[in-house]
């Protein structure tokens, strides 16, 4: 995030350039999310990121024995 901000302070466009990127691939949206508590559910992700922005897609990794939710690999 530094980084961010240090490049839109010199190069103040670079704030416009930045939603044509992550809007012409979608690679560029997702965000990895770890330690999280082993009671999350999708639902629960949703309701605390969504007030950010719209959320297009939510995927919580399972444990395929216990179908618990991996604390350790979430993709948004």
């Amino acid at each position: 995030m530094a980084l961010i901000k240090k490049g839109v302070k010199k190069h103040p466009n670079l704030i416009e350039i930045v939603p044509e990127l992550a809007d012409a691939d979608p690679a560029y949206r997702k965000i990895f999310i770890h330690g999280l508590s082993w009671d999350t559910t999708v639902e629960t992700l949703t309701s605390v990121f969504g007030k950010y922005g719209e959320i297009k897609d939510c995927k919580a990794i399972t444990d395929r024995v216990s179908s618990k939710f991996e604390a350790n690999r979430c993709f948004y």
